[in-house]
Order: C-alpha cells, then structure tokens, then sequence
C-alpha cells in the first residue's frame, strides 16, 4: 500500500509526463503558424475558460456538499481541477486538427498558440476556481452568463469571429477619436 504522500508525488509526476506529451505532439504534429506572433498571447476564449473554472468548482462543491469556502490545496477537487484543464486543452487540439472531423476543425480555424494552451488558459481556468471557492454564490450568474458566451460563440462563423470584429470595432473608434 502506497503512502498518501507517494501516491500523491505519482499523481503529479503522472500530470507533468500527459503534458509534456501533449505539448511534443502539437510541437510534432500540429503546424507552425503562419505570422504567429501577431497573434495574441491572451484571446477572447480566456472569458470562456475563467467560467468553465467557475462552473467546474462550483458543481463541485454541490457535488460534494463541502463547506463553503474549503482549503483547496492537497484535496482531490484540486487534482481534479488541474486535470481537467490539460483534458480539454488535449481535446481542443484535437478538433483543430481534425481529428473530430472537418466542422469543427473549420469553426477552430488553426491551432491555438502554445503560450496560450499551456500557460494561459489553465491558469484562467484554475483562477476561476479560485474565485468560486472564496465566494460560492457567483456560481449562479456564471453559470447564466456561460451559457448566454457558449450561444454566442458557437454560433459565430469561426472561434475567433466575435474577437477580430471586436477588436476591429475598438481599432475604427480610437482610429476616429483621435
């Protein structure tokens, strides 16, 4: 029988090989981007991954029926948590290569920036836990707002459709304010 302790040190060596693994693959198979660095290290999906962290403890915390606000650290919702992040940074990789088929490769249109998969939008996420953790009570309109985001989204032409009109719109107002 392992201790907690070892157990624990397995879990996390076990997390870091997945995502190593996960990063050599795009790194190996995914294609560089053309002009990547005009595209932006934060983009309009960090909204989206901040709910998803938000959603994720709160159901969590239904779930489990744990007090509010709980430790996080050393708790299995924190493992979980941190897993569930590289999952769907896994999954999304695979429908921007196609893997799902060719609609939702279309509608990722290209691959998303390393920086972007592996730094920013875990750490988003695992912030929008944070936050539900320390108060509970923001689960509700999170949750109304993510699915009014997940709508919209989903129902533009590309993933990046509402982000490039957005900034295009910023561009055309400070270009004639000034």
């Amino acid at each position: 029988m392992l201790s907690p302790r070892r157990r624990l040190s397995y879990a996390w060596l076990t997390l870091l090989i997945a995502v190593a693994f996960l990063l050599g693959y795009q790194v190996a198979v995914a294609p560089v981007l053309e002009n990547s660095e005009q595209e932006p290290l934060v983009d309009i999906w960090f909204i989206g991954h901040f709910v998803y962290g938000v959603i994720l403890a709160g159901c969590w915390q239904r779930i489990t029926k744990e007090p509010e606000p709980a430790p996080w650290r050393g708790t299995w919702w924190f493992y979980f948590a941190v897993v569930s992040m590289f999952v769907w940074e896994g999954a999304e990789l695979q429908m921007e290569l196609g893997h799902w088929g060719i609609g939702p490769q279309k509608w990722m249109d290209g691959i998303e920036t390393i920086s972007n998969r592996y730094l920013i939008d875990p750490v988003v996420g695992f912030i929008g836990m944070m936050a539900c953790r320390r108060w509970p009570k923001m689960w509700l309109p999170t949750f109304a707002f993510g699915i009014f985001f997940e709508i919209v989204q989903v129902s533009a032409p590309t993933s990046m459709s509402i982000q490039h009109w957005l900034l295009a719109s910023v561009g055309t107002f400070i270009s004639s304010a000034f």
